[in-house]
């Protein structure tokens, strides 16, 4: 019974150790650790031809004692002197005329034991669902009949028993459990390793407590005690066959968990194969554990224990959150597959490290003082219940043809599982077999599926005419792949069948979508969408859902259409949407109101505009510019927006579905926003120069663009560097180019990770050195805010630290640092930083207005210690600048304000 304990573990290490040192001594080194083949001494087990009586058997073997196996016709348990040995007993027993096959009675052991501490259960915890392809498998419908449900399977566990009271497990837990330690019909656990096994198989689901597991519904466990509460718990072949029989024995079950495993040294046993082969032979797969006793220090493993090294049975390692390997899994040519175990060993240089728990599997539990409670634990025991968790999932979903024979459809399921699991080699490997479990993969390739790609249940969108869209999947059948037709679908939403008004996008792939347009837009509130797909053979899929909050899956999808606000005055905005025929105009976005859109034109350095009321209206301001080209417009475009009051939003919008999306920018000042709906981190955009994709570390080092990006927060500009600027949905940004180049997003967080993350990013942000923001504010309104001060990779001169200022809307008040000595960067800057070496600095300020003339405050903060600060007014006076000063100075539309500002290191 495969599960451990870091403890237990570095405790193990050293007694391997000195087992390989003796060896050593002995001068017979080995490659692989020896493990002791453990036997009840002197005992054997005899299984009987059909009519044949065991007394003779007995006598010719000198039994003391003689017990029938409890659920096993013909298999006798006998004991003879403990002086006698097993496979010599079992040898003598062979070569007897009545005895069919004859076994010694193997001791098989669990590694280690659960942490007993208990822990707030939260499916977050739980990473082995994610790795094990749970989301997906939980998005896909998976086969819901609409007459009569999932099918309903039951998965028997041989184990210390269950907690038949324990809130995660009580309600799958089947009443024709057994005690065949006991011989009665209490299968309660009393040591904790087969309550956490069980939670891996089939915790209940969508029920408000604990965790979650694979199966939503339609999967219970038999609980089949087999073994008491030893520390480590220990059973014997008998105590196996014995609950084996009674596994085939109890309705339902096609699925048997079997927690143990011994050494592969010691060999096959005639009795445990016959069980694994008659549970083969009634259509019932055994899933097994490969085992934890390979060296996690070394790497050297000792082969896949019994019974999982037996071809008929599914050997599953164990792998940790990252899908590699498990320290100790063991690994050989006998492992089928690999599923989450947990790894708390992971990145450790060595075991003496602190143990790191959310590495390990979180499930329930139970223990002597604690009862029903959660643990954190790892072993391959752990990653054989998830496997038989997910192939209890397919079987209960129809998903393995029901008119093969018993032993086909037993092979039809391990091939199933085998060649869906995820592996990026493409092929068999002694340390995964073959691949990681992915559940999501094999209902695909083996159900009708309904893949719902937007909206996400939960959804809350501006957009009055979000689409739904998604791909329904029909596995192939002998003629090969079979294409999407509007019969295979309904679409109800809200109750209205709106199937008549799908399309079909790609037959062969299976997509569809449903676009809402002008005439037919979401009312604001609350919609539920119920989608059906048919299958050939009468199956009918229904789309299951997500709790957005819990992350498990529920019965109804529902998204919510809440119009956007933008508020009153002069703001950037973008619309991270396409905007659709007879919604892509201000009049209608705005409401009919008075609203004012503006669009910088780089090559003519002015402003386009666009009145609602009135005029001008021109095309270049308008949501579909004719000299720009983008794929969806207006998205990825930038505009000024004035309104004289708060306007919800119209949209009448698509989300933009491509992968990628490409922003044109000229030389010079650019207004771009984000295409998709939702934050995108600025240092994850990527630049294309002449075909040439480069990351922004990249694109900013050879000069094509400056790294700062610059919005307006409705009073002044703003700016950040990366990797903390993000582009957030409908907020526009200034971005400075210096040759023609376009900025390329992706739909998905990390879709061009590779080439985005390419170079380092330290530098392009200031670092070290003193910032003294100064602002400038009329009657009380800050409208204008400039930085000065330095950095330790600032440059006396033109560098990435310095923030050059976008073309001004027409403000109060604005305040500037002027430079007119740096050559072809010669400006106005909102940061201007100079080296940080304890050397004299100077700074030009431009004080300007919008209004003919106007008192303009200009305050700062905290003054940098060890610097002295002086601030010379338009009229010549020079002042000490003090922490938390101000002055006020006369400013005029016709010409600039300037004071300057020079700060000295006091020695």
């Amino acid at each position: 019974m495969n599960v451990r304990n870091a403890n237990v573990r570095a405790r193990w290490v050293v007694a391997l150790a000195v087992t390989v040192a003796a060896v050593g001594a002995a001068g017979r080194p080995s490659a692989h650790p020896v493990e002791p083949v453990e036997m009840v001494p002197g005992e054997v087990l005899v299984q009987l031809r059909p009519g044949e009586a065991i007394e003779p058997v007995a006598a010719r073997l000198d039994a003391l004692e003689v017990a029938p196996l409890p659920h096993c016709p013909d298999i006798y348990r006998l004991r003879c002197s403990p002086g006698e040995s097993g496979p010599e007993l079992a040898n003598l027993a062979t070569r007897l005329p009545s005895v069919l096959r004859a076994a010694p009675n193997h001791i098989y052991r669990a590694c280690a034991l659960p942490s007993v501490t208990p822990n707030d259960p939260a499916i977050t915890e739980q990473w082995a669902l994610r790795v094990a392809g749970s989301r997906d498998a939980w998005g896909i419908t998976v086969g819901e009949r609409a007459d009569e449900g999932p099918t309903p399977v039951s998965v028997a566990l041989l184990d210390t028993g269950v907690s038949l009271t324990h809130p995660d497990l009580a309600d799958i837990l089947s009443p024709f459990g057994t005690d065949i330690v006991n011989g009665d019909a209490d299968p309660s656990d009393d040591h904790g390793h087969g309550t956490a096994v069980a939670g891996t198989i089939a915790a209940s689901v969508n029920n408000g407590v604990g965790i979650a597991s694979l199966p939503w519904e339609g999967v219970t466990i038999v609980p089949i005690k087999v073994s008491n509460n030893e520390n480590p718990p220990v059973t014997t072949t008998a105590n196996l066959v014995s609950g084996i029989s009674a596994a085939l024995g109890a309705p339902d079950v096609q699925v048997i968990c079997l927690s143990f495993g011994r050494p592969a040294s010691g060999g096959p046993n005639a009795l445990e194969l016959a069980a694994i082969d008659s549970a083969y032979q009634s259509g019932v797969v055994v899933v097994c554990p490969a085992g934890n006793t390979r060296n996690p220090q070394t790497g050297v493993a000792a082969g896949v224990q019994f019974p999982a090294a037996y071809s008929i049975s599914l050997a599953v390692g164990s792998v940790g959150p990252e899908a590699g390997q498990a320290a100790y899994s063991e690994e050989g040519p006998a492992l089928d597959l690999v599923a989450p175990g947990g790894d708390d060993f992971g990145p450790k240089l060595n075991p003496a490290q602190p143990s790191q728990p959310r590495r390990l599997i979180f499930t329930t539990g139970w223990s002597p003082g604690l009862g029903d409670i959660y643990v954190r634990m790892e072993g391959t025991s752990l990653a054989a219940g998830i496997v038989s968790g997910a192939a209890a999932v397919l079987l209960a979903e129809g998903c393995i043809d029901s008119s093969l024979t018993d032993t086909e459809r037993v092979d039809a399921l391990v091939d199933l599982l085998t060649r869906t699991a995820f592996n990026p080699l493409g092929r068999h490997t002694n340390r995964l077999g073959h691949g990681v479990l992915n559940l999501g993969n094999a209902l695909r390739a083996s159900t009708v599926y309904i893949d719902l790609d937007t909206p996400e249940s939960g959804l809350v969108t501006p957009s009055l005419a979000h689409p739904i869209s998604g791909r329904i999947g029909v596995p192939p059948d002998q003629n090969g792949p079979r294409p999407l037709d509007i019969s295979d679908i309904e679409l109800i939403v809200d109750g209205v069948d709106l199937t008549a008004n799908l399309q079909i996008e790609n037959a062969n792939q299976g997509t569809f979508i449903y676009q809402p347009d002008f005439d037919s837009a979401w009312g604001i509130g609350h919609h539920v969408v119920d989608i059906v797909a048919r299958h050939p053979d009468g199956i009918r899929t229904r789309h299951l859902t997500f709790d957005p909050v819990a992350n498990i899956p529920g019965r109804t999808h529902r998204f919510r259409v809440s119009q956007r606000m933008q508020f009153r005055g002069l703001r950037m905005f973008s619309i991270p949407f396409e905007l659709l025929p007879g919604g892509d105009t201000a009049e209608v976005l705005f409401g009919g109101g008075e609203a004012r859109v503006y669009r910088f034109l780089t090559s003519e350095f002015r402003y386009a505009q666009y009145v609602t009321i009135g005029v001008p209206k021109e095309p270049e301001a308008s949501f579909d510019p004719p000299d720009i080209d983008v794929a969806a417009p207006p998205a990825g475009i930038g505009y000024w927006v004035s309104l004289n009051g708060d306007v919800p939003l119209n949209l009448i919008g698509a989300p933009v579905r491509s992968p990628t999306y490409r922003v044109p920018c000229p030389a010079g000042w650019s207004m771009v926003g984000t295409p998709y709906p939702r934050g995108v981190p600025w240092s994850s955009v990527v630049i294309e120069v002449n075909g040439r994709l480069h990351s922004l570390a990249e694109a900013v080092r050879q000069r094509f663009l400056r790294p700062a990006l610059v919005t307006w927060d409705g009073e002044r500009y703003r700016f950040a560097f990366a990797p903390d600027g993000q582009l957030q949905p409908f907020q526009a940004y200034w971005v400075f180019c210096t040759t023609p180049l376009h900025l390329v997003f992706a739909r998905t967080e990390g879709g061009l990770g590779t080439i985005a993350s390419r170079g380092s990013l330290a530098d392009l942000a200031p670092v070290g050195g003193w910032r003294l923001p100064i602002t400038a504010s009329v009657d009380g309104r800050v409208t204008g805010e400039v930085v000065i001060g330095t950095a330790r990779n600032g440059y006396n001169g033109f560098g990435n630290e310095d923030v050059a200022a976008p073309p001004s809307p027409r403000v109060v008040a604005d305040l500037r640092s002027r430079r007119t000595e740096w050559g072809r960067a010669n400006g106005a800057f909102l940061q201007d930083l100079w080296s940080d070496r304890r050397q004299s600095c100077r700074w030009r300020l431009e004080v300007t207005t919008g209004e003919e003339t106007a008192e303009v405050t200009l305050a700062w903060g905290e003054v940098p210690r060890g610097w002295y600060l002086t601030l010379v007014t338009p009229d010549g006076r020079a002042q000490r600048m003090t922490s938390n000063g101000s002055i006020r100075v006369q400013a005029r539309r016709t010409s600039p304000t300037w004071v300057y500002v020079t700060a000295a290191p006091i020695r």
